[in-house]
């Protein structure tokens, strides 16, 4: 076995890829007859805190070289951040069948590949509503920044609220590169028991935090 490498991040002509390459897989253009290496990629790192992530597509020959002269970023950080919607490219099925070669039954693993093509994925309001459990005894008592995009509303579900109730901070922000750089407006509540609170027109990027440990809050954004 050998090791051979293919994008070695601080020796590639392309700045928007030195900080860092990863999560490469090979898929096959049938039409041209080419195969293409799909990769995140992450410029260099600013004092302080990493750069976000972002899609990047460039063709592969046999020899592994990766022509990035023709490299296409198709996913920028400022419209979409590693928690929004990725590409689908292979499903896997799990059936319980028997083998036509061997004839013996067992599970059946297969991949497929699965054609959007009247779907926006990179959309959200194509899923109608996102959900993620926020903050927790688990997680913590300060959320991770989420990218809303073009969330009508957020919808929190606070449970947990111990009996002099809690204070729960909203901060909100047009990008992440702002919202690293600690520029952020924030907004207040005041807890006192299990509620729903409702945020209409959040900004792109939202984060949540409080002083309770045991709080629990579930949010939901709709599109």
């Amino acid at each position: 076995m050998r090791v051979v490498p293919i994008l070695d991040p601080h020796n590639l002509p392309l700045e928007d890829l030195r900080g860092d390459t990863a999560s490469g897989c090979i898929v096959y253009n049938h039409p041209e007859k080419q195969h293409y290496l799909l990769f995140h990629g992450e410029k260099p790192p600013k004092e302080g805190y990493r750069q976000l992530r972002e899609i990047w597509v460039a063709p592969i020959y046999k020899d592994l070289t990766v022509d990035l002269e023709s490299a296409k970023k198709i996913v920028p950080q400022t419209n979409e951040h590693l928690s929004a919607p990725k590409l689908l490219i292979a499903p896997m099925t799990d059936t319980w069948s028997s083998r036509p070669d061997t004839g013996i039954e067992g599970y059946t693993h297969a991949l497929h590949a699965v054609y959007l093509e009247e779907t926006n994925i990179f959309d959200p309001r194509t899923y109608g509503s996102l959900s993620d459990k926020i903050i927790s005894p688990e997680r913590g008592s300060v959320s991770k920044w989420y990218y809303t995009s073009e969330s009508k509303t957020l919808v929190l579900i606070v449970t947990n609220v111990p009996e002099n109730g809690s204070k729960i901070v909203m901060d909100e922000t047009g990008t992440y590169e702002d919202a690293f750089e600690q520029s952020y407006v924030s907004t207040k509540f005041d807890v006192k028991s299990p509620c729903k609170l409702v945020v209409s027109a959040p900004a792109p990027v939202v984060r949540f935090r409080t002083q309770n440990e045991g709080l629990k809050i579930t949010m939901t954004a709709k599109y």
